[in-house]
Order: structure tokens, then C-alpha cells, then sequence
């Protein structure tokens, strides 16, 4: 017998899952890379990763499963980010708990401000990708943006930033806030949201609590 937590801590309590339970999961695990296999000879062999497939947020017992499988998983990272959730309706209003600069505005990304993002971080991000995602910019009077984060594709906050110079202001926190409570919903309604945070990153992390968030799991990229 294992026991392990389930994907909804706050719900439901810790349950043990049998050994068989554990082999129905492995193999639906194993399906699942089968379909991707399957998938991958049909890509045309120019492509980025040839013979490969790039996985996002992988959760440590499942990536363990893939290796007991004999699948060769190369982690961008030699550390595994923390899988912080969160319940929707339990995130706080922040909003009017900061003073933003005379002028200042909320909206989505531009183009211009994609380009922007991706020169301050070193993860490889496009502009068409990032597009795609629900965003919420802070920007000054003239347009400069001063605050930004994205939800990825599993609909998790991704690429939150606030320039140096607007810092421990509440900016980044007052903007998840806003930007989870208004665009999770396009993802379906089980009223949960997510990030990924790097183990050293301890200013998202104490983000993270702030927003009522809880470390629940850990994930491979």
C-alpha cells in the first residue's frame, strides 16, 4: 500500500491507493506515451526536438512512472519547481489595496509588449505563444509596462514580473490576483488555479502564500 495526496488537498483528505491502483495509473501512463509516440513519427523530422517530445509541468510520480518504463527524460533544470494551488474564489481583492502611478492602466499584451517580456526572462517563450495566453499588463500613462504575467496553456501563472524599479509596491501581487479572478474561467469553472515556482524564488513563493496558495506537489520542465 502507498499512500499519496490527491490533486484537491483542501477537499479531499489524504487517501491510500492500493498497488493495483497504482498499475491502472502506469498504464494509462503508458498509453498515453504511446499515443504520443505514435504522434511523433507523424512530425515532420525538421522539426525542434526530432525523436522527442517537449512536456511542460511534469509531475514528479508521473515522470517516475515514465522512467520505470525505460523513457529517457532529459529535465531542462536540475531542480524540480513547486506546484502552488489555489482556490479562486478564496484569492483576495488586491486592487484597491495599491496606489498605482498617476495614469497608470490596466490591458492585455501587444506584440510590442510580448517582445518586451521575452527579453527579461531567460525561458524561451514566442510572441504568437504568448498572445495566445490570457494576460494582464500594467502599464504607465505613456504605455510602458511596468507589471505582467500570462496563463500558460494549463492555465497556470506564468512569466509574472514587476520592473525593478516598482517593486514592493503590491504591483505583481495586486495583478495575479486580478488576472487569475478574471481569466481562469476560460479554462473551465472548478474554481482552481495554479503557478510553477523555482525552489530559490522565495519572493513568489511568499506571493504565492499571500494569495492563499499551497505547495501541493512538485514538477519537472
Amino acid at each position: 500500500m502507498a499512500t499519496i495526496h490527491t490533486s484537491v488537498p483542501e477537499d479531499a483528505p489524504t487517501r491510500t491507493f492500493t498497488n493495483e491502483d497504482k498499475k491502472v495509473a502506469e498504464s494509462q501512463i503508458a498509453a498515453v506515451l504511446d499515443a504520443v509516440t505514435q504522434v511523433s513519427k507523424q512530425q515532420p523530422d525538421n522539426r525542434t526536438l526530432p525523436g522527442a517530445c517537449l512536456v511542460g509541468t511534469l509531475a514528479t510520480p508521473t515522470r517516475d512512472a515514465m522512467l520505470r518504463a525505460g523513457v529517457r527524460v532529459t529535465p531542462r533544470q536540475d531542480y524540480e519547481y513547486e506546484k502552488w494551488l489555489f482556490r479562486v474564489d478564496e484569492i483576495p481583492d488586491l486592487e484597491d489595496r495599491v496606489t498605482l502611478p498617476e495614469g497608470a492602466t490596466w490591458s492585455p499584451a501587444t506584440e510590442r509588449d510580448c517582445e518586451i517580456v521575452i527579453s527579461r526572462t531567460e525561458i524561451p517563450r514566442q510572441v504568437k505563444t504568448l498572445m495566445s495566453w490570457p494576460s494582464l499588463f500594467l502599464k504607465l500613462e505613456d504605455g510602458t509596462p511596468i507589471a505582467w504575467s500570462f496563463l500558460g496553456t494549463d492555465a497556470s501563472l506564468s512569466s509574472l514580473h514587476c520592473e525593478p524599479p516598482y517593486r514592493q509596491r503590491g504591483y505583481a501581487k495586486a495583478l495575479a490576483s486580478k488576472l487569475i479572478k478574471r481569466g481562469t474561467s476560460e479554462y473551465g469553472a472548478d474554481g482552481w488555479a495554479s503557478a510553477d515556482v523555482a525552489p530559490y524564488n522565495t519572493g513568489s513563493k511568499k506571493m504565492c502564500q499571500s494569495l492563499g496558495g499551497r505547495h501541493t506537489w512538485n514538477v519537472s520542465w
